[in-house]
């Protein structure tokens, strides 16, 4: 199945981007946003934060920012979301 971050990571690649790229265009740190690709859940701040993130990266990749966050929310494990 694919997941957002297996999904926000083959849209990187396939643009030739790397993490750097990314942060660099969204100002948000290159270790959340491999958090995010990886699905590190613990490792990043809260659910509403995590969603402007996938916003932000969906953006800048020229995704489509709301199914992104749908399936964020799909991904997202329950007992962190805090909204």
């Amino acid at each position: 199945m694919n997941t957002i971050g297996k999904i926000l990571r083959q849209y990187r690649l396939s643009q030739q981007k790397t993490i750097e790229d990314i942060s660099h265009i969204t100002k948000i740190k290159q270790g959340f946003i491999k958090a995010i690709e990886d699905e590190k859940w613990s490792s990043l701040p809260e659910f509403t934060v995590v969603t402007g993130f996938v916003k932000n990266i969906s953006s800048a990749l020229g995704a489509d920012p709301s199914k992104l966050v749908a399936l964020l929310r799909r991904d997202y494990p329950p007992l962190l979301q805090k909204t």
